[in-house]
């Protein structure tokens, strides 16, 4: 039998077939808390806040991906829960939640990692809790919420100019959402209405800052509040959730086909916990293990699978051909074409310009034909590539330049 390898510059994305990612256990938060996000600066991840077992926290506590350890930081300058964090700038926004009770907040915290300070800015114009708070381009929007009545409310921070700016509201109001930011679109995900409403939702939202418009895409399969999102690998992830139980299910979400699918069970089911991307690997820390209060330390980590793009061009082929990439130098996507001339396996790899092994990506068979692969290597650093096609005993390789 004839043995295709494809051996290719990097990750790939939407396509043709998706594995499952896979999840590892890391060093335990050292305080067991729920009801509060996580953010990460220059790959660092901060927890702020959150519910204790008895009580609202103030600690900031730190993890580093790379040492897997925890430190600590300035503890925030008021007790905070269900509160709403993104990052700007290099600097930590902590803004809205719930002290002790809940009555929704406005207050609207900065803290500063490189000097460990925090300090105060302009207020929310909304006093809420339990929305969600996300940064694109710089500024930070703030949707949803909670504060007596459930909200669909939009509103959107400037940090440069210390000023807030009413937009137009979420469809439909809710509480306990999540949210990621996926090329130039917000994704509102789940959340919850049990003020009157239906209870939790499977909806899915989608503004557009450029436009200050809202779309309405597929719902996920799970109605779940109190989950968590984070993008990654081209996709929208989301993470547990409850009510009635606490929920295991990973859901997917591939913005070229609208659809959502199931991922790999988070291994400990949670609600009301932070998932943040640090290089394609996502980790879901703290939240509760029961519906309501349960908080634990528990520091998971989700890496999504890689998935392939494989366009079959013609079948008329008559010989064995790699074709150069275009556009070459690329920024941050580019294609490669190629023809076989029998049916074989194929073994898509990466390597780095050391020649070393990145990731095996694909193995399967494709029929004689010619074949487009796209790929986008956004998350990879500048330089050269090389990719290589090995087939029936004979072997071509070209190399390609990623500019950044």
């Amino acid at each position: 039998m004839k043995y295709l390898i494809v051996c290719l510059i990097i990750t790939f994305y939407s396509g043709a077939f998706a594995q499952n990612g896979t999840w590892i256990s890391l060093a335990p938060m050292p305080t067991a808390r729920q009801e509060m996000p996580s953010v990460q600066v220059n790959g660092i991840i901060y927890v702020i806040g959150g519910l204790l077992q008895s009580g609202t926290s103030t600690d900031n506590e730190i993890y580093s991906p790379v040492t897997n350890t925890w430190t600590s930081g300035a503890d925030i300058p008021s007790p905070r829960h269900h509160h709403m964090v993104a990052v700007s700038n290099g600097k930590i926004y902590v803004i809205g939640g719930y002290i002790a009770s809940f009555v929704g907040q406005n207050n609207n915290f900065v803290y500063d990692p490189v000097n460990n300070t925090w300090d105060s800015n302009a207020v929310m114009p909304t006093a809420r809790g339990a929305g969600v708070a996300i940064e694109f381009n710089g500024k930070i929007y703030v949707i949803g919420g909670f504060n007596g009545s459930v909200l669909g409310t939009n509103e959107v921070y400037d940090p440069i100019g210390n000023s807030w700016q009413t937009l137009s509201p979420m469809p439909t109001p809710r509480e306990h959402l999540a949210a990621a930011v996926l090329d130039s679109l917000i994704y509102v995900v789940g959340g919850r209405n049990f003020n009157g409403g239906p209870g939790n939702y499977r909806l899915v939202e989608a503004y557009s800052p450029a436009t200050d418009t809202w779309y309405t895409l597929n719902g996920m399969s799970t109605a779940s509040g109190g989950l968590a999102s984070a993008s990654a690998v081209g996709r929208v992830f989301t993470f547990g959730g409850e009510i009635p139980a606490v929920f295991e299910e990973v859901e997917r979400y591939n913005p070229e086909t609208n659809l959502w699918a199931f991922d790999t069970p988070m291994i400990t089911p949670r609600h009301g916990m932070g998932a943040i991307n640090v290089n394609d690997t996502i980790y879901v820390i703290g939240g509760g293990t029961i519906a309501g209060l349960q908080p634990v330390n528990t520091n998971e980590a989700f890496i999504p699978a890689k998935t392939v793009n494989i366009n079959p061009v013609s079948n008329i082929v008559e010989s064995f051909t790699l074709s150069q990439n275009y556009p070459n130098p690329f920024n941050p996507s580019t294609k490669i074409n190629f023809t076989i001339p029998i049916k074989g396996n194929v073994l898509l790899k990466v390597f780095d310009i050391t020649g070393k092994h990145i990731i095996d990506l694909h193995n399967g068979e494709l029929n004689r034909g010619s074949y487009e692969i796209s790929w986008n290597a956004d998350g990879f650093s500048s330089g050269v590539y090389y990719y290589t096609l090995s087939y029936d005993n004979s072997i071509q390789t070209r190399k390609m330049l990623l500019v950044k």
